[in-house]
């Protein structure tokens, strides 16, 4: 085959690739028309998907950080606001792929890696990334990334599966190894000890219990330790684990836009609220926001902060409470104060507090109303 033949055939599968999924994909009428199929027949749970689907169809391009059709598992963002780290695990068995977006550049990048993604997280400032990987059944290892460097870098151990790893803005990785909290340097390749975790508590013998290490976006650490309902906070300092609290509902930490006050949901079923502590010793209670039946949340302060409820996204503005036009599995909000949303059907999308365009409300209400 000579050059000309070979450029023309390859002009002819890149026009081939455009008009398939310019004219091929579903347009939101035809989802929408499946949607009422499915609804004759009684089958109210595959509607919802198809309505999802009509939802999304009708978004414009720019509601769409990445490729529309790419699938997220899992999302975490930088304390900065600057670094959007998703991670999926549908490569095949043992395989996944992560993705960082950079959101003050508008781009974004992807990397293979070798091992199911069960948990990842990134420094305060978005220098490093680390991901807890199961690479045989219930056998983990920690992979750390320099993200700005977009590079590997070494790390060669075994790591517990239910415990959930920690990194410094210096590239100090924070994890638990047989009851004993250890770091790793990624300068200097050193490990050392940093002290015993507490594992005497009598109620955490019921169930195996987890631990889940956080820096704050001033590099100081804190974990939680317990299994549901009954997470302990702590703040690790000088080697010493001072406890906060210990009546935690759940064991992620939250922290607040250019804030370094820890919070963590407290209280039982449907007295839930978020308690945010001072940093003078971490003893006194700063803020309690009521939860009611968040899934997650994220903050820019008090006063303005997004959640989800029942699946759908919600807005607290100066204490007003509002209901949004999305359905939502995890959200974390940008430095712009723009919304970062993974859909149910696993999608990125992004809300930046313009109205929606009205087919899109209709069919969302239309979903709704069948849930």
């Amino acid at each position: 085959m000579n050059v000309l033949n070979f450029r023309f055939l390859y002009l002819i599968v890149f026009f081939a690739i455009v008009f398939y999924s310019v004219h091929c994909r579903q347009s939101p009428e035809r989802l929408v028309n499946k949607a009422e199929n499915a609804l004759k027949d009684q089958n109210s749970a595959r509607a919802l998907i198809f309505f999802q689907k009509a939802f999304e169809a009708s978004l414009p391009s720019d509601y769409f950080p990445t490729d529309r059709n790419e699938e997220y598992d899992d999302m975490v963002l930088s304390e900065s606001r600057e670094y959007l780290l998703l991670s999926e695990n549908n490569k095949g068995r043992y395989h996944s792929k992560f993705t960082v977006v950079n959101l003050k550049e508008k781009d974004y990048w992807e990397k293979k890696l070798a091992g199911y993604i069960i948990y990842s997280a990134i420094s305060p400032n978005g220098k490093y990334s680390i991901f807890l990987l199961e690479y045989e059944e219930k056998k983990c290892t920690i992979s750390i990334w320099d993200i700005q460097a977009r590079q590997d870098l070494p790390f060669n151990a075994e790591a517990m599966c239910q415990h959930k790893p920690g990194i410094s803005d210096d590239g100090k990785l924070i994890f638990l190894e047989n009851d004993t909290i250890k770091s790793f340097n990624v300068a200097t390749l050193e490990k050392s000890i940093e002290t015993k975790m507490d594992t005497s508590q009598s109620t955490f013998e019921k169930f195996p219990a987890s631990a889940w290490f956080q820096f704050s976006p001033d590099n100081n650490l804190f974990y939680t330790y317990g299994y549901a309902g009954e997470y302990r906070l702590y703040w690790l300092y000088n080697q010493k684990s001072k406890l906060i609290t210990k009546s935690g509902a759940t064991g992620r930490i939250y922290f607040r836009y250019n804030n370094n006050h820890p919070g963590i949901i407290t209280g039982g079923a449907d007295t839930h609220r978020i308690t945010f502590f001072l940093k003078d010793e971490y003893n006194e209670e700063l803020k309690n926001l009521k939860v009611s039946y968040w899934r997650d949340a994220s903050f820019i302060n008090d006063q303005f902060y997004y959640y989800i409820e029942e699946g759908r996204l919600g807005m607290s503005l100066d204490g007003q409470d509002k209901t949004l036009d999305f359905w939502a599995q995890k959200i974390y909000l940008g430095m712009d104060k723009e919304a970062y949303i993974i859909s149910p059907l696993k999608h990125l999308l992004v809300y930046r507090g313009k109205e929606l365009p009205i087919q899109a409300r209709e069919i969302f209400q239309r979903g709704w109303d069948i849930q």
